[in-house]
């Protein structure tokens, strides 16, 4: 007997983002119809859920300003209904209403029964597949981010002595700024007017000086957090962007896991900057060799 899995011919239908406000099913123009029948005619249908699904629990108040990307759990619902099966829940605005809003929208995706990845109840968890079983191949979703607008929404492993932190599959990046030689003259004098020290030989690169300063790689750093620019002296202005290695390790352990158990992988990954992804995912095929 031949299984229908073995026909090889699943259609994927993948989109961006949903930035869901209201009900999809009232509206019947011809081209959202097209749109709608052209997701539902696919085997699978993905899409970024660009929106916590929530009723305000876990609101964190006017205290920050900004774009607070929320919606109706029911709207799930019309997702489901224009023909979504897969959802990524890693993005920048996932860690918006805390970890009660992270904990409230799995618990809406699930009752849904929408299939998702990117965050969880700890950071395995968070880079964890989700899989889509369906009559024709096993699909798995894994989902990341390197952006958050607010801090500490890394989700953390659990330990023998820790149950972990909930929170979202999130890579960690750094951007390295390379300035002319008139440029660089200027920070080294800036540095010396204001009385800077370098930081002390041998101190780890992940911890950045209180002031700013050279540190022991020859890197000028300004600010901290997120907030951090790293500038070495150079014959041109330029950006290099790295990723770390263990974030991209254990993302790449979970991708081994995923092809072993599924038919199709699917593993997006959300920002801006096309020259991020063309070197995360160079980083990806150097693992996978």
């Amino acid at each position: 007997m031949r299984y229908e899995a073995q026909g090889g011919d699943l259609t994927l239908a993948l989109t961006g983002e949903s930035l869901i406000t209201r009900a999809l099913s009232p509206f019947r123009e011809d081209g959202f119809v097209r749109l709608v029948e052209l997701l539902r005619s696919a085997d699978v249908a993905f899409t970024d859920a660009e929106m916590l699904f929530h009723d305000y629990e876990g609101c964190l108040g006017v205290a920050r300003a900004g774009t607070w990307m929320r919606a109706d759990p029911s709207l799930i619902g019309d997702l489901r209904w224009a023909g979504i099966d897969l959802c990524a829940t890693a993005m920048n605005h996932a860690y918006d209403f805390g970890e009660t809003g992270v904990t409230v929208n799995i618990a809406n995706l699930k009752k849904h029964g929408m299939v998702y990845a990117g965050t969880g109840e700890n950071l395995a968890l968070a880079r964890a597949p989700g899989y889509l079983d369906t009559p024709k191949e096993r699909v798995a979703l894994l989902a990341a981010c390197d952006t958050l607008r607010v801090p500490g929404g890394k989700g953390v492993d659990q330990r023998p002595d820790m149950k972990g932190k909930l929170g979202v599959n999130l890579i960690g990046v750094e951007n390295l700024y390379t300035v002319d030689r008139r440029a660089w003259l200027e920070l080294q004098r800036i540095g010396e007017g204001l009385g800077f020290r370098p930081a002390a030989p041998g101190r780890r690169t992940d911890q950045v000086p209180r002031q700013p300063g050279t540190d022991a790689e020859g890197w000028y750093q300004f600010g901290s957090g997120a907030a951090r620019m790293k500038m070495r002296g150079g014959d041109r202005f330029g950006r290099t962007t790295i990723v770390d290695d263990r974030d991209l390790a254990e993302n790449v352990k979970w991708i081994r896991e995923a092809r072993r158990m599924a038919d199709w992988v699917l593993y997006p990954t959300f920002r801006r900057s096309e020259r991020l992804i063309r070197r995360f995912y160079r980083g990806l095929t150097a693992l996978f060799s």
